[in-house]
């Protein structure tokens, strides 16, 4: 009996001794696991540059790591599960033991400046969720490893430097909704795995360098709300299986080289699109009037394609469109003297509509009254280059919050209604190479926000009004060229600090350049107050001016020029038979005189002032008619070369910046009128430096407006080779 009860007793005593070592066992574990948490972190923390670490003070023993800035553990286990300190400037870059944090869930670390590969030691994290490192300066190659992290739902890498392909491995993540890798320096195509992330709602590979075609595999994903493939190289047509995915809200498929048409009922099989955006590709046929007509979507851009036909868009009671770009297309009959009216009529009930562009397509007839019926809310309108005809209407004043307003290139006629004036926040204003006539409008003394005018190409007549002074001050460009306008410049010039272009060639104006436009102030360390602090091109040509231009004109035109030192003097101005030369830059490109037996047929007699190749920024006016003759500078192809790389390097950056496309002394401006071509009395249009400039024109003419360049360079690439003015060279 005593032995049966040792026996029990000893059982018993052996299961409490186990339970206890058990249990010491776990706390001990719990207690270096979490004092891993600890040690990893810290360790993470000394990766990170010390003038950064500010965010990071309290990340030390004086209180218990979940409660350190960033931090979140979970109550059971007091585990890290979130790491976020996103938009924290932080410099340095990512340990690898943040892949000892093992209960991890979230990171965020994203808007830092975080550098250096990506630790491959992330893919231990197996429950993580999210990991957000997008806006940062990450390298190398995507870590293949990630698959392992079963559990991930959202992957956000944009905004890095990562190279090399997309891992195929990514297939196995199953529940992702979010696949991000935008802005970085991919190479392969669209990978196929995409067909396998049935969950998927948001996919942006934007802007990564990623060829081929996109494939065909978008079949099972029915919950893809959002897709981002522009700015890169794609081709081909875009498969039947993306345009029958109903639940596409957004859609992104600018800059590439897709071909097709759009199917008929695209706007029936996506119901939901707020956003429909297929600009700068290769896509023909008509544009779906039930695209147009869909009452869920805000923005339509499909500027820069080969569309065409009419514009037909069905009634409807709801619409919803704030932009629509339909811009570099081929738009309109060319017959229907109604359609841009009917068109117009039909977008008089989107209430909020802020930008309209028609620019540049085949829309004829007349600009209808019910124009005045658009949003109030309307910004921005170009109708630029189309064959619109008749006066323009008093309606227009109706749109009184647009700041940008296009009407060249068409056919109007009539006068500019005195009500424009009523426009008060408009800095945007050309009706260039119209049959526009009248006196100077006095209604645009009123703009006291205008940045840019163009009346140039018209018939306006009579004499500036002295309240031209008035909108100096914000003016950037001038250009009333190629009119009848006649007397004196108005000597009211008290602020221009900010102009960039003025030009007047081809008027009837006379007597003296005023003495007050010497007055617009520049900043510099010298108590002298020197002229044009911007002006880089000046051009009064053919005109009757008199009298004499002060010297210090020229020696103070530091925009024109990239002076090796400020206040220095023009680079390579001639000037009434004076040379200035370069100082300390003896690299600079003469601007060399062919002689006859070194290029017999290149010989050219200039009208000019002055010409010349500065040996920074380039350099331009046109003044007077001093004689000149000189022959092509060799470098002259190689800056056009230039150019055209630069337009197509920064051609996917358009959306997101005001261009500086030519930097500073890639391209010589010199305004010149040939006179005596040997054997001929025009220019010959198969003269190699005739045929450079042409080219240059017609490939990227379109471009000059759809970039967003700075408007001086409008002037100066219009006027490059223009066929109404084949006499006319930069």
């Amino acid at each position: 009996m005593i032995s049966k009860w040792l026996i029990i007793f000893n059982r018993q005593a052996i299961r409490y001794l186990f339970f206890i070592f058990v249990q010491i066992a776990a706390f001990s574990t719990v207690i270096h696991t979490k004092d891993g948490d600890r040690v990893a972190l810290l360790t993470i923390k000394s990766m990170i540059n010390g003038e950064s670490q500010g965010v990071m003070s309290s990340w030390n023993d004086s209180s218990p790591f979940c409660q350190w800035k960033g931090i979140t553990c979970d109550s059971r286990n007091q585990r890290v599960t979130v790491l976020n300190l996103s938009s924290e400037g932080l410099i340095g870059s990512l340990s690898p033991s943040i892949g000892n944090l093992s209960f991890l869930k979230v990171i965020r670390l994203h808007n830092n400046s975080l550098s250096g590969e990506i630790p491959p030691q992330v893919s231990r994290l197996i429950r993580l969720r999210e990991l957000r490192l997008y806006n940062n300066s990450f390298n190398g190659k995507i870590p293949a490893g990630l698959a392992n992290c079963s559990n991930l739902e959202v992957l956000h890498m944009g905004y890095n430097n990562l190279v090399g392909m997309i891992p195929d491995e990514f297939g196995s993540l199953s529940m992702l909704k979010t696949l991000i890798f935008h802005e970085n320096k991919l190479e392969g195509g669209i990978p196929r795995f995409i067909g396998n992330l049935t969950f998927l709602e948001t996919l942006s590979l934007a802007n990564c360098g990623l060829r081929g075609r996109i494939p065909d595999v978008f079949h099972q994903l029915s919950n893809l709300r959002r897709i981002a493939l522009l700015g890169n190289n794609l081709v081909g047509t875009v498969p039947r299986s993306f345009y029958n995915l109903s639940s596409l809200e957004q859609v992104f498929l600018d800059n590439n080289r897709l071909t097709g048409r759009l199917p008929i009922n695209v706007g029936l099989m996506q119901p939901r699109l707020n956003v429909f955006s297929l600009s700068d590709n290769q896509f023909t046929g008509s544009l779906p009037s039930s695209l147009l007509s869909s009452s869920k979507l805000e923005v339509l851009d499909v500027a820069q394609n080969n569309f065409s036909g009419k514009l037909v868009i069905a009634s409807r009671k709801i619409c919803k469109l704030t932009t629509v770009s339909l811009s570099s297309n081929s738009f309109g009959s060319g017959e229907d003297d109604d359609e841009l009216m009917k068109f117009i009529d039909g977008l008089s009930i989107c209430k909020n509509l802020g930008l309209l562009d028609l620019s540049y397509n085949r829309m004829r007839g007349f600009l209808p009254d019910s124009l005045g019926n658009l949003s109030a809310s309307l910004y921005h309108l170009s109708v630029s280059s189309n064959n619109i005809q008749g006066s323009l209407p008093p309606a227009i004043c109706s749109l009184i919050n647009l700041t940008h307003l296009g009407m060249s290139d068409n056919i109007f006629s009539g006068i500019i209604p005195n009500c424009l004036g009523n426009i008060s926040p408009l800095s945007f204003l050309d009706v260039k190479s119209n049959l526009i006539e009248g006196p100077f409008p006095p209604s645009i003394c009123s703009f006291n926000n205008l940045r840019y005018l163009d009346m140039s190409n018209n018939s306006f007549g009579g004499v500036i009004p002295q309240c031209f002074g008035n909108i100096m001050s914000s003016l950037e460009v001038i250009d009333l060229g190629n009119n009848f306008l006649r007397g004196t410049i108005p000597n009211v010039y008290k602020s221009c600090g900010r102009l960039e272009g003025f030009i007047l060639n081809g008027n009837q104006l006379e007597g003296e350049v005023p003495s007050s436009l010497s007055k617009c102030p520049i900043e510099t360390s010298s108590t002298t107050q020197l002229p044009f602090s911007s002006l880089r091109v000046l051009d009064l040509s053919h005109n009757g001016f008199k009298g004499h231009l002060p010297g210090k004109y020229f020696q103070n035109f530091n925009s024109m020029k990239n002076a090796p030192r400020k206040n220095s003097k023009p680079e390579y101005l001639t000037i009434r038979g004076m040379t200035y030369e370069c100082e300390n830059n003896p690299s600079s490109p003469y601007v060399k005189v062919v002689s006859e037996e070194e290029d017999e047929e290149s010989r050219f007699t200039w009208k000019v002032v002055i010409l010349g190749y500065g040996c920074g920024t380039f350099l331009g006016l046109v003044l007077g008619y001093l004689m000149l003759s000189t022959g092509r500078p060799k470098w002259f192809n190689a800056n056009v070369d230039a150019m055209e790389r630069m337009i197509h390097t920064r051609r996917n950056k358009r959306r997101y910046s005001d261009l500086e496309l030519m930097p500073q002394g890639l391209l010589t401006l010199t305004i010149v009128k040939a006179n005596n071509l040997k054997n001929m009395g025009m220019i010959r249009k198969s003269d190699p430096y005739v045929i450079a400039y042409i080219r240059l024109l017609e490939k990227f003419k379109r471009k000059v407006v759809d970039y967003n360049l700075n408007p001086v360079w409008n002037h100066v690439l219009q006027l490059i080779a223009e066929e109404r003015r084949p006499n006319v060279l930069y």
